[in-house]
């Protein structure tokens, strides 16, 4: 019993920690989108968005290095979620050619998070949409069986799936989302062979 109450209090602690970091990443991504309001991307300080956040310099840096990097977090973050949602819904391990239910899934994922979207459009930083997801599409395509004669392959088809669905999405809400998810969505097949 004693053992128990030891691990409960530890892992009670964790999360606890856990909710204090993500309540501050959201603190000071909230104060940059706050200063935005108000200034240029460029003209934005480090001490702006401490003094905006409440939080000291030594907690920004413990997080963060630079303004990008609070961008790159955010969308790391709801990248995170997004797959956790994915790997509850579908089966991620095994290649099938439904893909219209994963492309919509995708769509409508973003279109509930359009904040960070709307704010990397803005800045002129889709790159970094570009880098965030070939790194995870690459790791999630390793898993997957597609009978396919190499790793190469593999790669190759991640960073096309990326260019794609990374392009369509901006194209997307640079059109202020117009188009609903089943229309983007009904786009994408692949086609018996």
């Amino acid at each position: 019993m004693c053992a128990f109450t030891y691990e409960t209090e530890v892992i009670n602690l964790f999360q606890k920690k856990d909710i204090r970091i993500n309540r501050t990443k959201e603190f000071v991504f909230e104060a940059l989108k706050l200063l935005l309001k108000k200034l240029d991307y460029h003209d934005i300080t480090i001490s702006m968005i401490i003094k905006k956040a409440g939080i000291g310099r030594a907690t920004f840096y413990r997080y963060y290095y630079t303004k990008d990097d609070i961008i790159i977090e955010k969308l790391n973050s709801l990248t995170q979620e997004l797959l956790e949602k994915m790997k509850a819904t579908f089966d991620l391990t095994v290649y099938d050619k439904d893909i219209q239910r994963k492309v919509k899934f995708f769509f409508q994922f973003w279109d509930e998070h359009p904040d960070i979207i709307n704010l990397i459009i803005h800045l002129d930083k889709t790159q970094i949409l570009y880098n965030t997801w070939s790194n995870t599409l690459l790791q999630m395509f390793s898993t997957i069986e597609m009978g396919l004669s190499s790793k190469l392959s593999k790669d190759y088809i991640a960073h096309f799936a990326t260019g794609g669905l990374t392009s369509i999405l901006i194209a997307w809400f640079k059109n202020n989302r117009k188009e609903s998810v089943d229309f983007i969505a009904s786009h994408f097949y692949v086609p018996n062979t």
